[in-house]
């Protein structure tokens, strides 16, 4: 039994390519039909991916198109080449047209083959578990959270904590919510707070995320503002039947005012029912963060961390005194 399988995923790996390309070899139509095919999330987009970072895929070919692939999200430092995946990326997935036993456990194994080439997997989280353990790499479980818009909205408001609805009774007069097209104005003011939102490569990528999801109509901006003042703004994308919230910051009179979550009510109520069917609120981060999420009344969905270091001593070593410190190196 077990000869006949080996033969036969040398049939199926004669028939069909399996290549590892850089993002500069994927064909971008391809690779995108592929994900429309496999109800991908737009993380696995090739632009929403390009933007992020370097990155590579392994991918099975078939009569010109892709069948199977799995993007490799990665960085280089100081000659070393590993596994790091944008934090404006919540997860990634295998992306199949159509899962056929033998033929998907060959790509896996390829791609299992290739995740040893790499002696550091720092970043590289999954929605599904469908690989099996991983040599020399640890599995991590973390969770996402995530809200079902098929209800209505007076039903997903009865699923917000009793401190969260009572906030929302209190609406901060003069306070308006409107759509933007100015990401500048959400620069401006993340540039203005004592501690800031993100840093100056996350701007970086955020700019290159609206500009290419802009163009596809997959990107919101949301501001909540009294005059000419800022209280709080979001950013969401949009891809197939899923939101994506992509960034968020407030000012400290947005916190007073309970800003942030005017804006989030507004979009639940404008989107409940629609052709949205999930609002993704991202990962779970072990932060308060959480508990403003988790207090909408959303659900926990499971991500899975592959997790690997086997740099050199001398690379871990200093590494390690580096983060000690709280100089991140990654």
């Amino acid at each position: 039994m077990e000869k006949n399988l080996v033969l036969a995923q040398a049939q199926i790996a004669r028939e069909k390519s399996i290549e590892v390309l850089h993002a500069t070899e994927i064909d971008r139509n391809c690779w995108d039909a592929l994900v429309a095919v496999a109800d991908g999330p737009l993380y696995c987009t090739f632009d929403y991916l390009s933007c992020c970072g370097e990155w590579e895929a392994v991918v099975l070919i078939e009569e010109s198109q892709y069948w199977y692939t799995v993007p490799i999200p990665y960085r280089e430092r100081g000659g070393i080449k590993y596994v790091y995946q944008s934090p404006f990326t919540c997860y990634l997935t295998f992306l199949c047209r159509k899962r056929e036993a033998g033929s998907f456990e060959v790509f896996k194994n390829a791609w299992r083959e290739h995740l040893r080439s790499y002696k550091y997997l720092a970043k590289y989280f999954f929605c599904d578990y469908s690989f099996r353990e991983l040599v020399e790499c640890q599995v991590i479980e973390c969770g996402g959270l995530k809200i079902d818009l098929t209800r209505s909205y007076q039903e997903i408001l009865k699923g917000y904590s009793h401190d969260r609805a009572r906030k929302l009774r209190k609406p901060t007069k003069n306070l308006t919510i409107s759509m933007s097209e100015d990401l500048d104005l959400f620069f401006k003011w993340n540039a203005q707070l004592p501690i800031k939102s993100f840093q100056p490569y996350q701007l970086v990528v955020l700019r290159a995320l609206w500009e290419k999801l802009s163009f596809n109509g997959q990107i919101e901006l949301y501001l909540a503002a009294i005059d000419e003042e800022l209280f709080c703004g979001t950013l969401i994308g949009k891809f197939g039947t899923t939101l994506y919230s992509l960034a968020a910051f407030s000012t400290a009179n947005g916190r007073k005012t309970n800003a942030l979550t005017q804006v989030t009510d507004h979009l639940f109520q404008k989107y409940a029912q629609s052709h949205y069917t999930v609002f993704d609120f991202g990962s779970m981060t072990g932060t308060g963060i959480d508990d403003f999420k988790l207090s909408f009344g959303a659900e926990r969905y499971r991500i899975y961390q592959i997790y690997k270091n086997n740099l050199p001593w001398y690379v871990k070593i200093p590494k390690s005194i580096l983060n000690y410190f709280g100089v991140s190196v990654s």
